[in-house]
């Protein structure tokens, strides 16, 4: 592995980390969320668009299906989160989001026939009580609600059924860049659907513009720098440095958004931690 796979599977934590942030930062205002995630999808899209060769011509029934579901699941699942962020301190909504890889773990079993070994089970195990100790205990909850984590656990759900959908996109040797143009517009789709929820919000604003334009970019970084780091280095330490962006996340969150930091909460990040690397070298 070269030193270039670290940096760049840094980069792609970072970028993700920010993302969070950006998110959380979003969630606090009272603006219509469909129009952000409709600008997301906009650049997302045009993005690995340009990325991608003969976009048309290589699009068969199979890899629309495979497009359009993991984009459905992508959408929804970032719609979650960031509707859990709203309830919910940034540190603890991305621990949970990122913890995706333990139902991943289950659901390959039974979808892609994968095997269940004794250390995945651990890592399934690890994580759970990661998510089960984020609800304060005995301490100032104004910053938590149960309805939030529950909204998580689900946007984790669906995250992971969206990187189910990507890797039977990858056993059948489809390109990534092609899957990921369908998901932008999956995201514009599900954006122009979910704008009926807030409609009496304003649709458009400067703020849209801002937040969703950042966002954009944050994201198509996240995969840009995850597939060069993969590119020059194995899967099994490149997926979980990526995956630890919670970490950076939970940090930022303390500094810039003043978030309670308690010795639960750092318990249940590094029980989260411990659950990445179990799931990802199991």
């Amino acid at each position: 592995m070269t030193i270039n796979a670290i940096i760049f599977a840094l980069l792609s934590l970072v970028c993700a980390a920010c993302n969070d942030l950006v998110f959380k930062g979003f969630a606090k205002k009272k603006k219509n969320l469909g129009s952000y995630f409709v600008i997301i999808g906009i650049i997302w899209f045009a993005f690995f668009f340009i990325q991608s060769q003969n976009f048309f011509s290589s699009i068969n029934s199979k890899l629309l299906i495979l497009g359009l579901v993991s984009g459905t699941f992508g959408i929804v699942a970032n719609i979650l989160l960031l509707e859990g962020m709203k309830r919910c301190d940034v540190g603890i909504s991305s621990t949970v989001y990122r913890l995706n890889l333990a139902p991943a773990a289950i659901i390959a079993v039974f979808i892609l026939n994968e095997s269940l070994s004794v250390i995945k089970v651990v890592g399934v195990l690890l994580a759970v009580v990661s998510v089960c100790m984020m609800k304060p205990s005995g301490q100032k909850q104004s910053s938590f609600s149960t309805m939030g984590l529950v909204i998580l656990i689900i946007a984790c759900l669906f995250r992971a059924g969206m990187g189910i959908c990507f890797k039977i996109s990858s056993n059948c040797g489809y390109d990534s860049n092609h899957l990921l143009a369908l998901n932008g517009l999956m995201w514009i789709v599900g954006g122009v659907v979910y704008y009926y929820k807030d409609r009496a919000l304003q649709m458009i604003s400067k703020e849209h513009l801002q937040y969703g334009g950042l966002s954009g970019m944050l994201v198509c970084g996240i995969v840009l720098f995850l597939t060069k780091s993969l590119e020059n280095g194995p899967a099994s330490i490149i997926i979980p440095i990526s995956q630890m962006s919670f970490i950076l996340t939970a940090v930022l969150g303390f500094f810039i958004f003043r978030e309670e930091v308690t010795l639960r909460k750092g318990s249940a990040l590094l029980l989260g931690v411990l659950a990445v690397v179990t799931l990802s070298v199991g």
